[in-house]
């Protein structure tokens, strides 16, 4: 028994450090920036002063500015969060 105590306490274990496969797998699970998403094209006219549009681009102006600038700003701030998840653990290893 007293053998079996004194092999098992001299046993070590060799710790593998293996960082570069840790960053390695990080770097990689870091997401693409998303892109601003294009500017509606729109037919402007004018009557002497004012300038108009036709309703069809004032849809496609309404749902630039109520729909898909809003979805950017969330798709970025997305991506911002998990880069700073990425980067944490990088300077936490």
């Amino acid at each position: 028994m007293i053998a079996l105590i004194v092999l098992t306490s001299c046993t070590t274990v060799q710790k593998t450090n293996d960082d570069s496969l840790f960053i390695k797998v990080l770097t990689e699970m870091a997401p693409s920036i998303p892109s601003l998403p294009d500017f509606p094209q729109l037919r402007w006219s004018t009557d002497g002063t004012n300038y108009c549009i036709v309703e069809l681009d004032a849809d496609k102006l309404l749902n630039y500015g109520e729909n898909e600038l809003p979805l950017f700003r969330y798709q970025l701030e997305q991506y911002e969060k998990q880069i700073n998840l990425i980067l944490k653990a990088l300077n936490d290893n």
